[in-house]
Protein backbone atom coordinates (compact mmCIF):
# COMPACT_ATOMS: atom_id res chain seq x y z
CA UNK A 1 0.00 0.00 0.00
CA UNK A 2 2.68 2.57 0.73
CA UNK A 3 3.18 2.96 -2.95
CA UNK A 4 -0.41 4.49 -3.15
CA UNK A 5 0.15 6.99 -0.85
CA UNK A 6 1.95 10.16 -0.24
CA UNK A 7 1.89 10.52 3.49
CA UNK A 8 3.64 8.58 6.42
CA UNK A 9 0.83 5.77 7.11
CA UNK A 10 2.18 4.61 10.13
CA UNK A 11 2.86 8.33 11.34
CA UNK A 12 -0.98 9.02 10.75
CA UNK A 13 -2.04 5.73 13.22
CA UNK A 14 0.21 6.28 15.59
CA UNK A 15 -1.19 9.71 15.95
CA UNK A 16 -4.95 7.70 15.73
CA UNK A 17 -3.74 5.40 18.88
CA UNK A 18 -2.46 8.55 21.08
CA UNK A 19 -6.56 9.48 21.13
CA UNK A 20 -7.57 5.94 22.30
CA UNK A 21 -8.80 6.42 25.88
CA UNK A 22 -9.66 10.31 25.72
CA UNK A 23 -12.45 12.56 24.29
CA UNK A 24 -12.29 12.93 21.32
CA UNK A 25 -13.68 15.97 19.29
CA UNK A 26 -14.04 15.12 15.32
CA UNK A 27 -14.92 18.09 12.82
CA UNK A 28 -15.90 17.28 9.00
CA UNK A 29 -16.43 19.44 6.08
CA UNK A 30 -17.15 18.37 2.89
CA UNK A 31 -16.12 20.69 0.09
CA UNK A 32 -17.72 20.14 -3.28
CA UNK A 33 -15.53 22.85 -4.69
CA UNK A 34 -11.82 22.45 -4.13
CA UNK A 35 -10.93 26.01 -4.85
CA UNK A 36 -13.36 27.46 -2.92
CA UNK A 37 -12.43 25.61 0.09
CA UNK A 38 -14.67 24.97 2.97
CA UNK A 39 -16.67 27.60 3.62
CA UNK A 40 -19.92 27.17 4.74
CA UNK A 41 -21.43 28.27 1.04
CA UNK A 42 -19.66 25.18 -0.77
CA UNK A 43 -19.41 22.98 2.20
CA UNK A 44 -21.69 20.81 4.49
CA UNK A 45 -20.23 20.14 7.95
CA UNK A 46 -20.79 18.09 11.19
CA UNK A 47 -19.32 18.06 14.44
CA UNK A 48 -19.28 14.94 17.57
CA UNK A 49 -17.40 13.85 20.42
CA UNK A 50 -16.67 10.51 21.09
CA UNK A 51 -14.31 8.62 23.43
CA UNK A 52 -11.98 7.01 21.08
CA UNK A 53 -12.15 3.48 22.53
CA UNK A 54 -9.65 1.65 19.44
CA UNK A 55 -7.97 2.32 16.14
CA UNK A 56 -7.91 -0.27 13.21
CA UNK A 57 -7.18 -0.40 9.66
CA UNK A 58 -8.79 -2.68 6.89
CA UNK A 59 -6.54 -4.07 4.21
CA UNK A 60 -9.45 -4.81 1.93
CA UNK A 61 -11.41 -1.24 1.77
CA UNK A 62 -8.03 1.13 2.96
CA UNK A 63 -9.57 2.77 5.60
CA UNK A 64 -8.77 3.93 8.46
CA UNK A 65 -11.73 2.91 11.42
CA UNK A 66 -12.21 4.98 14.40
CA UNK A 67 -14.20 3.47 16.93
CA UNK A 68 -15.90 4.95 19.68
CA UNK A 69 -18.18 4.67 22.83
CA UNK A 70 -21.89 6.01 22.37
CA UNK A 71 -22.17 3.86 19.11
CA UNK A 72 -20.00 6.28 16.99
CA UNK A 73 -18.08 5.19 14.50
CA UNK A 74 -15.92 6.84 11.84
CA UNK A 75 -13.65 5.96 8.92
CA UNK A 76 -11.11 7.82 6.78
CA UNK A 77 -10.23 6.67 3.21
CA UNK A 78 -6.21 5.97 3.74
CA UNK A 79 -5.98 5.77 -0.07
CA UNK A 80 -7.96 9.05 -0.53
CA UNK A 81 -5.56 11.05 1.65
CA UNK A 82 -3.42 13.68 0.47
CA UNK A 83 -1.79 15.68 3.36
CA UNK A 84 -2.27 15.78 7.10
CA UNK A 85 -0.46 18.10 9.78
CA UNK A 86 -1.08 18.65 13.53
CA UNK A 87 -0.65 21.94 14.81
CA UNK A 88 0.72 23.67 17.92
CA UNK A 89 -2.57 23.12 19.59
CA UNK A 90 -3.07 19.21 19.43
CA UNK A 91 -5.59 19.90 15.78
CA UNK A 92 -4.95 17.47 13.43
CA UNK A 93 -6.50 17.94 9.94
CA UNK A 94 -6.64 15.21 7.26
CA UNK A 95 -7.28 16.21 3.99
CA UNK A 96 -8.63 13.22 1.23
CA UNK A 97 -9.72 14.35 -1.76
CA UNK A 98 -12.24 12.58 -4.40
CA UNK A 99 -12.52 13.24 -7.77
CA UNK A 100 -11.43 16.31 -9.21
CA UNK A 101 -14.10 18.95 -6.95
CA UNK A 102 -14.92 16.72 -3.80
CA UNK A 103 -12.51 17.18 -0.70
CA UNK A 104 -12.95 15.89 2.50
CA UNK A 105 -11.18 17.74 6.03
CA UNK A 106 -11.15 16.24 9.02
CA UNK A 107 -10.18 17.82 11.97
CA UNK A 108 -9.26 16.11 14.96
CA UNK A 109 -8.44 16.92 19.00
CA UNK A 110 -8.55 15.49 22.48
CA UNK A 111 -9.57 16.81 25.72
CA UNK A 112 -8.73 15.62 28.95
Amino acid sequence: MSGLVNYDVEGLYEIFKAFVGKRLWINESISRNRAAGHDRHFATSSRFMMTLKSVSWSISGANFYLDGTEGFTYSLSSERIVRFSTNETGHTTIIEQFESKTEHETILWSTP
